[in-house]
């Protein structure tokens, strides 16, 4: 009978094993998920999860007397009334505040004067409709519209993140039109200012000659409306502008074209604009343009500044005497039209195309300096002139309206564009030309036709980035040409050194404009050295030689070079960087194709990561009978470069050894911590996905070990400075937030590196300081990171570990030497 019973014991665990344990992993699992939480005011909820985490505690009993069935009847108990908990909690957080009533905020005459006010763009409040739309956003969650039943499904919690127990929002519809009227009460207050009053009644009156009556009186009514006196608003306050009777008659006025005409005022454009005729007559008569180079120079006489509204008014005007056989026009003496352009510049000079010369700096400098240059300069755009003619020098095609005279001595006009150079005036005309040189004008394909840089060879563009100091176009377009063609051949890497010295030595560009273009050289050079040696490389110069010193820092150098040129003001486009990413990514992924092989060879001579603890550790214990180890969770090579300096300079005098590591796959925390505590590998799958203060590395070397986990959290300060000044022999603190920040952001790898780095320096590497000087310093990682391939097309995030890859695989071990 008792044999009977045991067969039968043994049968039932059997079958457990076969078909349960599975299940039983699953509800342990959800059972003890992170994100599982339950408020104290679901008592019954909270007992039933006890009640089935108690008897996890039994399972093989359970099992042995096939009595699994309790355990999942509670656990299916549970999530019955987990769900349903959670449902009803969910759909009431959502239905707290419902799009209706930011609609009925959005209907209100405060907000809709807000928003008109706001369109302006001239004027600049507090409280305006930015702020408004934010509050607004605020007080109503997104709306989540997942299935929560499929969601609880595999996880405790919603991907909105809804927490069971959270507080629902609310609303306060009156504190948000409370907002509104301050900020129509707060516009209503610039309005009032002198200054631009006096501008917005210049505008009635422009308004009232065009025969716009109905806008004038609106506009001043307006004004009026703003320069009376005003109360605190109140919600449902009348009769002042700051009640809702005011806002309303301010709304009523802002529901036409009352807005336009205030932000074609306010930005400092005219209603009405004079422009005289002779200016342009005087760049057109007997000269042959191009159709682009003439329309440039009609539009520049109509509208130089850009401030001409669409809705203005040109008065022609013709103050030149042409009178003359076959000429018509005004005589001599005729009024004189002066254009009301901001600043009391006359509307039509100086333009794009009809640049004066009297009073130019670098005629006067000419003048005084170079006069006989200065003699052969054009009545008009003699700057231009002299700026062009110094740059076209021996250049094929300059244009026809340059004198030739200007060209036939080059030397000369070089010398004198050195000595004009150092007037600021005539610098300030020189970067003027320079931002109407662009790609998009006529005058800008005449400079790319001139470099022909397209059809030659890589080594002109890099004597255009030698030789160039006056204009910014051909550096951008020899850098944006020299990069594509690096790309495909990085031995032209050495051709961008060029870059040092460009900023000191170019008369407007400035070192912020070329920072993305020495990232790319940076990145280039190190490109180059990696194709060079990667054909003859073993595993163990690839993981401790080309990969650290090389491959690691292209990422980062790239990274950095797409941030700089997506701020604006870069010599070098984004597109230009993509080609560039583009040509590293197919290096790198070769060199990462010769270290999967190595990884299937088993990374012959490299020091895997289960042998630090022999090979490291124990020799220092040996010695000095205690280490400090600082284990940084998913540090990898380019981050170790970031973060060297600054341990560097917190422990001065102690001498660094440095070795490189590999981490077998899959790169996970958990893995690499056991076989680090172990001393041998350990099987995927064989130990908890989440590490807990027993498993301290190197506790195989029978010496007494402690690990501290999270310990650049700011409540472990004390625990890690105690750890520090009196551990045991083996004081190990692990540092998290590297690897948890890589999870859960998706900022550009640059961002990344610099968040983590600030991070670690703020909590780690300042109480390093306690370590004390006989006790050597082990600094290493348990894996590295890569950037997801996949990320944006799925759920993925950017940044992920657990495979076989360079900067998954190879992580650093440094020693620093202790000093007593």
């Amino acid at each position: 009978e008792q044999l009977v019973t045991a067969a039968r014991r043994l049968a039932a665990s059997a079958r457990f094993f076969r078909d349960g344990l599975r299940r039983v992993e699953e509800a342990a699992a959800y059972l003890t998920h992170p994100e599982l939480s339950i408020p104290a005011s679901y008592d019954e909820l909270d007992t039933l999860r006890r009640q089935a985490v108690g008897m996890l505690g039994d399972v093989l009993g359970l099992a042995a007397g096939d009595r699994v069935g309790e355990l999942t009847a509670t656990v299916r108990e549970f999530r019955s009334s987990y769900l349903a908990a959670y449902q009803e909690g969910h759909d009431r957080f959502y239905a707290a505040v419902s799009p209706a009533d930011v609609d009925k905020v959005h209907a209100a005459p405060a907000y809709r004067a807000l928003a008109a006010l706001s369109s302006v763009g001239a004027l600049a409040v507090p409280d305006d409709r930015v702020k408004l739309d934010r509050l607004l956003a605020a007080a109503v969650p997104a709306p989540c519209h997942r299935r929560v039943d499929v969601e609880l499904g595999w996880k405790p919690r919603c991907s909105c993140g809804y927490e069971l127990g959270r507080a629902a929002p609310a609303f306060d519809r009156d504190a948000a039109v409370a907002l509104g009227q301050r900020g129509v009460q707060q516009y209503l207050s610039e309005l009032a200012r002198p200054e631009v009053a006096g501008r917005l009644e210049d505008a009635a009156s422009d308004l009232e000659a065009l025969g716009r009556v109905e806008l004038a009186a609106d506009l001043r009514r307006l004004v009026g409306l703003a320069g009376e006196e005003r109360e605190p608003a109140e919600p449902g306050g009348s009769g002042s502008p700051g009640g809702d009777g005011g806002v309303a008659a301010v709304c009523s006025l802002l529901a036409g074209d009352l807005p336009e005409v205030l932000r074609d005022v306010l930005s400092g454009g005219q209603l009405i604009v004079t422009r005289d005729l002779a200016d342009l007559r005087e760049d057109l008569i007997g000269r042959r343009y191009p159709k682009r180079r003439l329309l440039e120079v009609v539009n520049a006489w109509l509208d130089q500044g850009g401030d001409l509204p669409g809705a203005g008014f040109v008065e022609v005007v013709d103050s030149a005497d042409v009178a003359g056989p076959g000429a018509g026009g005004r005589a001599a003496g005729s009024p004189v039209g002066t254009a009301k352009a901001p600043g009391g510049v006359p509307a039509g000079r100086p333009g794009g195309g009809g640049r004066e010369t009297v009073g130019s700096g670098t005629v006067a400098v000419l003048a005084e300096r170079f006069p006989g240059i200065a003699a052969v300069l054009p009545p008009h755009q003699g700057a231009d002139a002299f700026w062009l003619a110094a740059w076209w020098a021996d250049r094929p095609n300059p244009p026809s309206w340059l004198p030739t005279s200007l060209l036939v001595d080059p030397q000369r006009v070089a010398r004198a564009s050195e000595a004009a150079r150092s007037d600021l005036t005539a610098l300030a005309e020189l970067a003027d030309l320079d931002g109407r040189v662009t790609s998009a004008s006529a005058l800008g394909s005449q400079v790319a036709d001139a470099l022909g840089l397209a059809t030659r060879p890589a080594a002109a563009a890099a004597e255009v980035l030698a030789s160039e100091r006056l204009l910014r176009l051909p550096v951008r377009l020899a850098l944006d040409g020299l990069a594509r063609r690096v790309a495909s051949d990085w031995t032209l890497a050495p051709k961008l050194r060029a870059l040092a010295d460009l900023p000191s030595r170019h008369a407007l560009v400035a070192a912020s404009e070329v920072v993305a273009a020495e990232h790319i050289a940076a990145a280039a050079a190190h490109l180059e050295a990696l194709e060079r040696s990667l054909p003859a490389a073993s595993c163990r110069e690839l993981a401790e030689e080309l990969y650290p010193q090389h491959a690691a820092a292209v990422p980062e150098l790239l990274s950095r070079a797409a941030l700089a040129s997506a701020r604006g003001g870069s010599l070098v486009g984004p597109e230009a960087v993509d080609v560039v990413r583009d040509g590293a990514a197919r290096l790198l992924a070769a060199a990462g194709a010769a270290f999967g092989e190595d990884a299937d060879a088993g990374f012959p001579g490299c020091l895997p990561v289960w042998d630090v603890g022999a090979r490291v550790v124990a020799p220092l214990l040996a010695a000095h009978g205690r280490v400090a180890v600082l284990l940084v969770d998913a540090m990898r090579a380019d981050l170790w470069s970031l973060v060297l300096p600054r341990i560097v300079e917190a422990l001065p005098g102690r001498p660094v050894g440095l070795r490189w590591a590999v981490v077998p796959e899959p790169t996970r925390t958990a893995e690499s911590l056991a076989a680090m505590r172990a001393g041998r590998p350990v099987p995927a799958g064989s130990v908890s996905s989440h590490p807990d203060d027993d498993d301290v590395p190197f506790a195989c070397l029978g010496y007494e070990a402690i690990s501290l986990l999270h310990s650049d959290r700011d409540d472990r300060a004390a625990e890690l400075r105690s750890l520090w000044t009196g551990g045991p022999p083996v004081s190990v603190a692990v540092a998290t937030s590297v690897d948890e920040r890589l999870h859960r952001t998706s900022v550009e790898l640059a961002g990344l590196l610099d968040d983590a780095v600030a991070a670690l320096g703020r909590r780690v590497v300042p109480s390093l300081t306690d370590i004390p000087a006989s006790v050597p310093l082990v600094v290493t990682a348990d894996h590295g990171f890569r950037e997801n391939p996949h990320w944006g097309r799925g759920p993925e995030g950017r940044y992920t570990h657990g495979g076989t890859s360079l900067e998954e695989c190879v992580v650093p071990v440094a020693v620093f030497a202790a000093t007593e």
